[in-house]
């Protein structure tokens, strides 16, 4: 007889995996394994759910997001132009402050240009 880890999946736990899926085929491995939990059918992890789908060929392949190409109005017209901005506030201890962060088409890369003073609550 070989001990079992606390966090280890009992084998009911296990056998309640692929029969929940089948029953509830629209729903990914995160999903299932919460819905699982609230319903009192197994107390899985997502990580031991996945591992579990995939022994019994179960887990779903998804389709990917297709890159989207930018249209000529969207793309830097000169080296270094910024195409995109974001700002950010953040909170450090009592005070507010915001981000300016620019990302450029040439290189590819994000700077962070500004932090102003303390925002104004």
């Amino acid at each position: 007889m070989r001990l079992v880890q606390p966090y280890e999946a009992l084998p009911e736990e296990r056998a309640a995996v692929p029969n929940y899926a089948r029953k509830h085929p629209e729903l990914r491995h995160q999903e299932m394994a919460w819905r699982m939990v609230n319903e009192d059918v197994a107390y899985l992890s997502p990580s031991t759910v996945y591992r579990v789908l995939k022994t019994a060929n179960l887990v779903c392949t998804w389709r990917r997001r297709k890159k989207r190409n930018r249209l000529e109005e969207e793309k830097a017209t000169r080296p270094s132009e910024p195409w995109s901005t974001d700002l950010i506030q953040i909170q450090v201890g009592e005070g507010k402050y915001i981000v300016l962060r620019r990302t450029g088409s040439s290189s590819g890369c994000t700077e962070r240009c500004a932090m102003s003073e303390k925002a104004k609550s």
